[in-house]
Parts: structure tokens; sequence; C-alpha cells
């Protein structure tokens, strides 16, 4: 019922992140480490998640990864891809949306610390890619066929974002 308040409280991470950097602008240095850590953390879950999600056709896993990783490395950037994966876990059992939409909202709160200088110039084309790939829930039918294939290109898609 209340489905659509979902990605904008797992999008809020990074402004609740931004408000906690601007108050503790001491404590950034020194955690940069950990909070980088995080991050990886929470993409190497969702990768994992991914990937067990879509081990029925493992060829197609094999390929859909290897386009993701190919197509992340022309588009760089981690909030669309966190936008459509959230936008895929709606089509899963309602347990992956809540696991997806908590890591994307730690994922924000350690993110928010890298671009706390710029915010400002960035807070609104991120929030445009985080909510694009919501259109695609209008074409719910075609992704459900499809779902394996997306899954395999969201863990290869954030298989970069860790190699990066």
């Amino acid at each position: 019922m209340l489905e659509f308040l979902i990605p904008i409280i797992s999008f809020l991470g990074l402004p609740v992140g931004l408000f906690i950097s601007h108050k503790a602008k001491e404590e950034l240095e020194p955690g940069k480490i950990y909070f980088k850590a995080l991050r990886i953390v929470v993409l190497l879950v969702l990768i994992i998640t991914f990937i067990i999600l879509s081990l029925k056709n493992p060829l197609a896993l094999i390929i859909s990864v290897v386009i993701g990783f190919l197509i992340a490395l022309l588009f760089k950037k981690i909030y669309f891809y966190l936008g459509l994966a959230l936008t895929v876990s709606f089509l899963l059992a309602k347990d992956f949306i809540v696991l997806i939409s908590s890591l994307v909202f730690i994922y924000g709160l350690a993110y928010s610390t890298v671009i706390y200088k710029t915010y400002k110039k960035q807070l609104l084309p991120l929030s445009l890619l985080f909510f694009i790939p919501f259109i695609l829930l209008f074409a719910k039918p075609f992704l459900v066929n499809y779902i394996e294939y997306y899954l395999g290109f969201l863990a290869g898609s954030l298989i970069f974002f860790i190699t990066k």
C-alpha cells in the first residue's frame, strides 16, 4: 500500500548522511577508511544477493555480469544502479525489498562522506539518477520474464564500483 515510500526513504540515506557529515566535520577524515569499507561491504552484500538469486541460468548470469561491468565502465553513476537495484527488488519477494532498500540507505550514509564538499552540485543529479529506473515498473511483465538478466547486470555493474 505504501510501497511508493520505500524508494524515498532509501534515498534519504544520502541527505541524512550529508546532515551528519555537516554536524561532525572533524570525524570525516579519520573515518574515511571506515566509510569506504562500509560502502564496499554494502556493495558486496548486494552483489552476492543478486548472484544467488540469478543462479538458475549460469550462462545468462555470466553474460549479464560482463555486460553490466562494461556498461558501468561507460556510465559511472552508482546511484543509477542503486535505483535500478531497488526497482528490480520490487519484482522479487517482499523480504528483498526490505534488504535492498536498507542497504541503499546505509550506502547513502557512507557515500555522503565522499561527496560532502560538493553535495550542493550533486544532490539533484543523484536523486534524478536514482529515481529514473522506477519508470521501468510500468513495464513490469517484461521485467519479470528477464529478471535473471537484470540481476546479473546489476551484479556486474556493482562489481565495477568495488574495483574502482
